[in-house]
């Protein structure tokens, strides 16, 4: 052998266990996180949300009666607001319940990959078909708000451009979190 390809034999092995060394540490940080319970995989973080939004939109489903008392609302239709904002997040609420449920539902320990990400299909269409329930819903919302503003206190323009940005940053949240959701179904259906 001459020793040209000695050196290169030598540079080779020294390259592979370099490659070893950086993969051992990537291991060893995974396994840290297995161990501590810091990996969140794509099912809990829709659970998570779920369970949150669920959470959230029962506690609004009994305070949007007091915001509608406001005195930026004449007195002729805050109750249809009241009512309607409760149906809103009510069924808000019990929708998002059942996509928590349905998640949990999944053991990725015992079930077959194909049935998972079958279900995981399932929720992600439930999803969407009640944001097509939700969306026309929130714009009714939105619309009632504007017809009960009271003009005659004088904050109701005030409250109109309140509104209408509540609406825009609303709007942006909902798409961004909308999309980081499919997104983690995405992720669920293809790595499950």
């Amino acid at each position: 052998m001459k020793p040209d390809n000695l050196d290169n034999i030598r540079s080779q092995w020294d390259e592979a266990n370099a490659s070893l060394h950086t993969l051992d540490e990537e291991n060893l940080k995974l396994s840290q996180k297995v161990l501590l319970g810091r990996m969140i995989t794509a099912r809990e973080r829709l659970i998570g949300k779920y369970r949150r939004f669920s959470i959230l939109s029962a506690i609004m489903t009994l305070l949007w009666p007091l915001y509608c008392r406001m005195d930026i609302f004449s007195s002729t239709y805050p109750w249809v607001l009241a009512v309607a904002g409760c149906i809103f997040f009510a069924i808000a609420s019990v929708t998002d319940f059942t996509l928590y449920q349905g998640l949990l539902g999944i053991d990725v320990a015992t079930m077959p990959v194909n049935k998972v990400a079958t279900i995981a299909r399932k929720m992600r269409r439930r999803h969407r078909r009640y944001m097509l329930f939700g969306i026309p819903m929130a714009a009714l919302m939105v619309v009632l708000m504007i017809i009960s503003l009271n003009n005659d206190s004088g904050i109701g323009n005030g409250a109109l451009y309140g509104i209408f940005v509540g609406l825009v940053f609303g709007a942006i949240i909902a798409i961004l979190l909308y999309k980081n959701m499919m997104n983690q179904y995405r992720r669920m259906i293809n790595d499950d």
